[in-house]
């Protein structure tokens, strides 16, 4: 049996799903610190069913859940899958692959499955015990559980060794029984105590009995003398009822009478009331017309009136009218005079504008003739100028080359001077050596200093000529400014009066503008006046009409009232003859009102009379019903239907009984009316906690017993184990230290199951027995040996070693891995290491990287095969 496979998505590092296929033989888990290598012992622990939080370096359960990383969001659940290798059925499931997931939500749900079949934590838990492969079995060593196994605290120890006792069922059995004892002892004494209880409410329960059997004889006598008083009281009342009911049926005949005269009345009242609805009708309708004829007389009135006011108003607006047509031929005059006026005036004004006009032109062309010389006298001025800058410039070149040839004609007569003086030497030889150097020499500068004295003179007539020319130039140009200065003046004096002529111009046309602008405004005012004439002369026409046809509309309306008067007389006198009619009918209908008033008031009082009787009928029944209804509340029992005998009782009497079984009744005081029925309750309840109680008693003797069986049975097993891996302690000690001595020793033999383990060992060359001074190495070979020795005793199907070789130096490593060799024969072995050493001597090797920061991933190589 093996791991086979496990497979982990979102469980702490392992984000992604991450399957990693192992087989038999020696696996190692490889890579740097803080890549997730002990996340993939922490998923083993985890969904072999561990629910410590600090065995999985969590705070909280939830944590084991991805949480995320600076780029990546936490995720919401967590799985991980374990697939095991079942071939020789060391899990108790017929299945040769046995499949244990483990989910877990964010939310704090928890899943579990065996072979994909949902169950509980606690099946997984039971599926592993005594297997050696449990959460906390020795199937997953760490590097501190080897120095909690050798230190002082030896439990998780002792948990192995019962683990390999296979005990560790014992503990769970007995801690389970144990809590059953109690439970029974517990339960035995709550039964004892309600049982007592029990007894002494039967016996308070009891008495009350009695008192209950007395009261109930009391109470059937009462009801029966209480339904005898009620029968008597019924049949007086009948006898009363019987002669109001003959007065009530005389008194609906007197009724009916009464109806009829009522009805014959208000029949008549009727067609008086319709007669007087018609004459009401015809009235209204009259007044209502002698109202409409007044109101149209009032509105002839009216528009004669507005008519005659029109007819003023249009009378007056007529003469207005013409008056305004007086002004306007007056006006007219007038306006004719002031335009004659005005076009003498612009005639007058037109020859001095076209004078002005041919002045501006001469003025103007005279202007632009002088400017155009003086922009010529310009351009002359300024080419003068050029020629004068660049005749200055060849004079200053000349009065250059003049000194530069002067110069020059005097350094060569210098030389030629030398030249004369030098005539003899002291030394001779080089006066004949050089004498030839120095004719030619001066040869050469005679020929220089003549050019030089042609190039001086021909500069020196330059200089002349130019210098000639540039004092002409000068004139030329003196005489061109003063010229320009003339020029400027004659300008400003001909631009002077040009602007004076332009003003004039300007002030002539705005004189003719106005003049026009002012006959056009008179122009358009006649022609204003002129539309004004023949609109008034309109309306004058149009309201001379206006009259005639208001004298029409005068005429007809004042006939229309005329005739109107006449019809709203014959209105008048027909209202009155009508209210003499009306007058007549209402006294008639008064008369039959009244009438009908005193025949209503006869039957309001027979109806009082019958009430009366009928108020005394109903009293009587509610009686009878208050009777009846006590009665049947009270004892269920309906009284009409009862057959008791009264014959030779009184109401008299039996009120006197009544009162005497009442006080009876009251001297027994309140009665439990339900104690019968609690009574054979607590009979019931006493005798089942009996039987209770004896098998209470029976459970304990038999907890007792199974206890003391577990604990002797767990006792033989767990010697017996002890024995056999102290005896596998010799050899697989010897194998890590080529000789010495181990054991395990009880420090309590008398109570084996609860005793502390001390662990001895002796390497070969030390007497010492104590762990405390052996190396960190040899602590580490110690607690592997007691761990092989285990194995020996009883296999587990795979082992997790997390960094145990790291104390072992290299000789060790060696021991270290033979050993593993050895036994991963019959154990999957899976080491998480650092050791380049361990990693040699592995089949498989898985690296765990981290490409994402803070996701794991997971490369496997395969090193060598399984012998």
């Amino acid at each position: 049996m093996y791991i086979k496979k496990i497979e982990l998505q979102g469980f702490k590092s392992f984000l992604n799903k991450t399957t990693i296929n192992l087989e038999r033989g020696v696996t190692s888990i490889v890579g740097p610190n803080g890549c997730g290598k002990t996340n993939i012992i922490d998923a083993v622990r985890w969904v072999l069913g561990e629910q410590k939080k600090s065995m999985l370096r969590s705070i909280k359960m939830e944590d084991v859940i991805f949480n995320g990383t600076a780029k990546l969001k936490p995720i919401n659940f967590c799985q991980v899958k374990l697939t095991l290798e079942n071939d020789r059925k060391k899990l108790p499931l017929e299945y040769t692959e046995v499949e244990i997931c483990r989910k877990l939500f964010r939310t704090g749900e928890s899943e579990y499955f065996i072979n994909r079949n949902s169950c509980r934590l606690k099946d997984i838990y039971e599926l592993f015990i005594d297997t050696g492969m449990s959460s906390d079995a020795y199937s997953v060593i760490e590097l501190k559980m080897i120095e909690n196994i050798l230190s002082n605290d030896n439990a998780n120890f002792k948990k192995m060794l019962d683990e390999a006792a296979g005990i560790s069922n014992y503990n769970q059995q007995r801690k389970n029984t144990f809590n059953k004892l109690k439970g029974v002892k517990r339960d035995l004494e709550r039964v004892s105590d309600i049982i007592f209880e029990i007894n002494k409410n039967m016996k308070t329960l009891n008495l009350q009995m009695k008192r209950f059997k007395r009261h109930a004889v009391l109470k059937d006598d009462l009801m029966n003398d209480e339904i005898r008083l009620s029968s008597i009281k019924l049949l007086e009342l009948s006898n009363e009822e019987i002669p109001l009911k003959d007065t009530f049926e005389l008194s609906n005949v007197d009724e009916t009478e009464i109806e009829c005269k009522i009805k014959n009345a208000s029949d008549k009242l009727k067609l008086k009331e319709s007669a007087l609805n018609t004459f009401t009708l015809d009235i209204k309708k009259i007044k209502e017309k002698v109202d409409l004829r007044k109101e149209t007389l009032f509105k002839y009135n009216s528009e004669i009136i507005k008519l005659n006011e029109k007819q003023k108003y249009n009378n007056n607006q007529i003469e207005y009218y013409k008056d305004q047509l007086l002004q306007i031929d007056i006006n007219e005059t007038h306006f004719n005079e002031k335009v004659s006026s005005l076009k003498e005036e612009l005639k007058n004004i037109l020859p001095l504008i076209s004078k002005h006009e041919q002045i501006y032109i001469k003025s103007k062309q005279d202007l632009d003739n002088f400017k155009k010389k003086n922009d010529d006298l310009y351009i002359s001025l300024n080419n003068s100028n050029n020629e004068q800058y660049d005749l200055f410039s060849k004079v200053s070149d000349l009065k250059n080359k003049q000194t530069f040839y002067d110069k020059n004609l005097e350094n060569l007569n210098k030389n030629l001077m030398d030249l004369e003086k030098f005539k003899y030497d002291k030394n001779c030889k080089y006066c004949v050596d050089n004498g030839k150097e120095q004719i030619n020499e001066k040869a050469s500068i005679k020929t220089k200093i003549k050019e030089a004295k042609n190039n001086l003179n021909k500069a020196n007539k330059d200089f002349n000529d130019y210098t000639l020319k540039y004092n002409l130039k000068l004139k030329e140009i003196e005489k061109l400014k003063m010229d320009r200065e003339k020029y400027n003046i004659d300008y400003q004096k001909k631009e002077e009066e040009f602007q004076n002529l332009n003003i004039k111009k300007i002030e002539s046309l705005k004189e003719k503008e106005g003049i026009d602008f002012r006959i056009l405004s008179i122009t358009e005012s006649h022609n204003k006046l002129k539309i004004e004439t023949k609109n008034f002369k309109k309306d004058i026409e149009k309201l001379s009409k206006e009259n005639i046809l208001n004298d029409k509309e005068i005429l007809s309306i004042k006939e229309k009232a005329d005739k109107l008067k006449n019809n709203l007389n014959d209105d008048i006198n027909k209202s009155n003859d009508l209210d003499g009619k009306y007058n007549t009918i209402n006294n008639d209908l008064k008369r039959i009102q009244n009438d009908i008033l005193i025949i209503q008031q006869q039957k309001e009082a027979k109806i009082l009379h019958k009430q009366n009787i009928e108020i005394k009928i109903n009293h009587i029944n509610n009686e009878k019903r208050i009777i009846e209804n006590f009665i049947n509340e009270k004892y269920k029992v309906d009284i009409n239907k009862s057959d008791i005998d009264i014959d030779g009782y009184s109401i008299n009497s039996l009120n006197d009984k009544i009162l005497k079984t009442k006080k009876s009744i009251e001297n027994i005081g309140p009665v439990n009316m339900a104690v019968e029925n609690e009574y054979n309750i607590e009979k019931e309840r006493f005798d089942f906690l009996n039987e209770q109680k004896d098998d209470l008693v029976e459970s304990e003797i038999a907890l007792v017993q199974t206890i003391k069986n577990l604990d002797s049975d767990a006792k033989i097993k767990f010697i017996n184990s002890f024995n056999l891996i102290n005896k596998n302690l010799e050899k697989t000690f010897s194998m890590f230290f080529d000789g010495g001595k181990s054991f395990l020793k009880l420090k309590d033999e008398s109570n084996p199951l609860e005793s502390d383990i001390e662990i001895i060992a002796k390497p070969p060359g030390k007497k010492n027995k104590s762990l405390k001074m052996l190396s960190s190495g040899e602590k580490a070979l110690t607690a592997t040996a007691i761990l092989f020795a285990i194995y020996i005793k009883k296999p587990s199907p795979f082992c997790i070693l997390d960094e145990i070789d790291s104390p072992l130096d290299d000789n060790n490593i060696k021991k270290f891995t033979d050993v593993i060799k050895s036994f991963s024969k019959t154990t999957q072995f899976i080491i998480i290491t650092h050791n380049k050493l361990t990693m040699q001597e592995c089949n498989y090797m898985y690296g765990i990287t981290q490409s994402v920061q803070g996701v794991s991933d997971v490369v496997s190589v395969k090193l060598r095969e399984v012998s």
